[in-house]
């Protein structure tokens, strides 16, 4: 008979749909270190990431935000300000929506960030940029070390907030 479902309990028990009590579960994952686990791979931690399957095993990798964590950073300069910074193994593509504020003007638009995941291979593209009044930025990458940094570059040195949410696409 195959079952349509696996069930878990506490202490490592475990049953199929069709199992009339609770087994134990020999060989479960119990406590320890994650990496110490076979499908568990953890490389250069990173503050902010979590683990993500990948098809064949379990990786760090940045936590995609989309989910509601909104992320805001205020300036007042028209010096590039650096928004966010992801390390450059942890994502082949990030994507941001983003919303802009100064004064009574908005801009709202996504950047699309790529990474081959070694060091000076980042790359991005703005697209469904909109504004009210006039464009109130632009953003850029650079590698620095071991990290990509997203930057804002104002158009004005007045206060202007940019808000966003990121997502890991791969």
């Amino acid at each position: 008979m195959t079952p349509n479902s696996l069930l878990f309990g506490f202490a490592g028990e475990c049953r199929v749909d069709s199992a009339p009590a609770w087994e134990d579960a020999a060989g479960g994952g119990g406590g320890g270190a994650l990496d110490g686990l076979s499908d568990v791979t953890i490389t250069s931690v990173q503050t902010n990431q979590v683990l993500k399957y990948d098809g064949s095993e379990w990786i760090n990798q940045a936590d995609a935000t989309g989910g509601g964590g909104t992320t805001t950073v205020t300036m007042a300069t028209t010096t590039a300000t650096v928004i966010d910074t992801i390390a450059w193994n942890s994502f082949k593509a990030l994507e941001y929506t983003i919303h802009i504020t100064n004064g009574s003007n908005i801009q709202a638009q996504k950047l699309l960030v790529m990474c081959d995941g070694t060091a000076s291979s980042d790359h991005h593209t703005e697209y469904g940029v909109m504004y009210s009044s006039s464009l109130l930025g632009t953003f850029s990458t650079a590698t620095d070390g071991s990290e990509v940094n997203v930057k804002f570059t104002a158009t004005n040195s007045f206060t202007t907030t940019v808000k966003f949410i990121k997502q890991v696409v791969v």
